[in-house]
């Protein structure tokens, strides 16, 4: 009997050894299929624009172009984008937030006729994709003359009936005789609110907030119908006019574009981490420290950048590059001074001339200096 159990025993082990292998194998894979894009954005944002266009691609730059950073800056307004972006996304963060915690508080607390028939009707709202509404909200907005507006951006976002479901399923977990405390200590409805159920319901609040802000920050389809000018773009577009920046030649600065999106990319792993670093059950000093060090590396990415776009800054532009290359080139039956002031007049050349922006732009950097 003792050799059967061990044999058992055995078999059981061998057999939970080789379900954690597999297990093991199959999380890496999955992790390599979410990450690989990653880290493919990362890698083509540091190649040049020669080895972006080969046809053999490589996994690792053989140049580290640090310069497509800042070359992507000049190429759209960034700045301004980041600015309309963050404004836009705090907007729909608050606004969702509260309308959000209010109505769930009414829908579940709340004791009114027609509570659960109009809990359907939000319910209903989710069936119901934005294309199909955003003709008429589209028409509201152009009327109250919103177009190019903050208020266009964020109001039509203001209200999300997913996350009143989702907060009015938590505050429905709460028992009432908390509720009830709080009354008979004085507290009116929205310090049982502010007081009682949101603390009581941090880690839905969190998600709530982390995935309000992704959705903001990476809204492209409504920022693009109410706005038409750069003056209040999001950074979503931005990224799309780094494609448009040369007509005809959208392919040969996939670096600039890649480099647009890490930017881009950059302050929602920021909010990821710092808010998973608040939600996690560590002491208040070692939280701190945790911010401060984030903080700190913030500030060190932020300088860095800047001490490439001032490094980067003095280089002069492709398109007087291609100009001073075609003026010094050899042509035949022709003036130079003319072939000169034609290539100076020429905002496009054709694809192939030799002053083409390819291959203006053949090494990595606009003034033809390794990286």
């Amino acid at each position: 009997m003792t050799d059967k159990a061990n044999a058992k025993n055995a078999r059981a082990r061998r057999s939970r050894a080789i379900l954690g292998i597999l297990r093991f194998i199959l999380a890496l894979a999955i992790t390599l299929v979410v990450i690989f894009p990653i880290y493919w954005m990362i890698v083509t944002s540091l190649k040049s624009s020669e080895e972006v266009v080969r046809a053999v691609p490589t996994l690792w730059p053989e140049k580290f172009c640090w310069n497509n950073f800042p070359d992507a800056l000049k190429m759209a307004p960034f700045g301004q984008y980041f600015i309309n972006t963050i404004v836009m996304t705090l907007g729909i963060l608050v606004l969702q937030l509260t309308v959000g915690t209010l109505a769930a508080y009414g829908f579940s607390k709340g004791d009114f006729p027609g509570r659960d028939a109009l809990f359907v009707v939000v319910l209903g709202a989710l069936m119901i994709p934005i294309q199909i509404t955003f003709v008429p909200i589209y028409g509201m907005v152009a009327k109250l003359h919103w177009i190019n507006t903050f208020a266009g951006l964020i109001v039509p976002q203001a209200v999300s009936a997913y996350f009143i479901f989702m907060l009015r399923q938590n505050f429905l977990a709460v028992d009432d005789s908390f509720l009830e405390a709080a009354r008979l200590e004085g507290m009116g409805r929205l310090g049982i609110i502010c007081k009682i159920l949101v603390p009581m319901n941090k880690s839905t609040m969190m998600t709530v907030g982390i995935i309000t802000f992704i959705d903001g920050w990476n809204s492209y389809f409504w920022p693009k119908m109410v706005t038409t000018t750069p003056l209040r773009r999001t950074i979503a577009q931005g990224v799309y006019e780094l494609k448009r920046s040369y007509a005809g030649l959208e392919t040969m600065n996939q670096n600039q574009i890649m480099a647009g999106a890490v930017m881009a990319i950059v302050p929602i792993i920021v909010l990821f981490v710092v808010l998973q670093k608040s939600c996690s059950p560590a002491s208040p000093r070692r939280r701190r420290n945790e911010h401060e060090k984030l903080i700190a590396a913030a500030l060190l990415l932020c300088a860095a950048g800047l001490g490439l776009f001032a490094q980067d800054a003095p280089a002069e532009a492709p398109s007087s590059t291609a100009t001073r290359r075609s003026s010094t080139a050899p042509t035949t039956r022709a003036n130079s001074s003319h072939a000169s002031s034609s290539s100076a007049s020429a905002p496009i050349p054709s694809r192939g001339a030799a002053t083409s922006p390819a291959t203006a732009r053949s090494s990595c950097h606009p003034t033809g200096r390794s990286c």
